[in-house]
């Protein structure tokens, strides 16, 4: 709820509670840990704390795969957090194969018009717009738009986002005209 509301210290204080009971009551390796950490590292990247998020996505995402394998949807978000932390260190390459594999997996264990499926075609549209690559980025930024709606919550962060990115996608279009 605190991180639905931009309430980022609050949520911060939140998820390392919640780390710090895992921490006592489960295997450092189990895969709640796992979720956890790569939860607060969002968290830390809406503050701005892109190393110290770099840490937790990262061990988050390693905890996740370990337990739950390549292909679950965890680990997708993983590798959203991870793609996004990228992006934030203006390493845009790094951060395209990550959301490539978060598509698959969405695709794979989500119904085909699910708004989560578009979060990672617009985190990669974002990408290949950084790489310069507008031609591959829109039909991901259009896709993610048909689907991502501005209904309460994470989905309309996500939706507007997207919308920012598409005016930068058409801004740089014209720009090149």
């Amino acid at each position: 709820v605190a991180e639905d509301r931009k309430e980022w210290t609050e949520a911060e204080s939140l998820f390392r509670q919640s780390l710090a009971i895992d921490l006592k009551t489960l295997s450092p390796e189990h895969p709640t840990v796992g979720n956890t950490r790569i939860n607060l590292s969002l968290t830390l990247l809406a503050q701005g704390k892109n190393d110290e998020a770099a840490s937790e996505a990262e061990e988050g995402l390693r905890i996740t795969r370990a337990s739950l394998g390549n292909d679950h949807p965890r680990v997708a978000v993983g590798e959203i957090a991870q793609g996004r932390i990228h992006l934030a260190h203006g390493r845009p390459a790094d951060a395209v194969p990550l959301f490539r594999d978060a598509i698959r997996i969405r695709q794979h264990t989500l119904p085909p018009n699910d708004w989560r499926i578009g979060v990672p075609k617009s985190d990669l549209g974002a990408a290949l717009m950084a790489l310069g690559h507008y031609d591959e980025a829109e039909p991901l930024l259009r896709d993610a738009q048909r689907v991502l709606k501005d209904v309460p919550g994470a989905q309309a962060q996500e939706a507007e986002a997207t919308r920012a990115r598409w005016a930068t996608l058409n801004a740089a279009r014209s720009a090149r005209r």
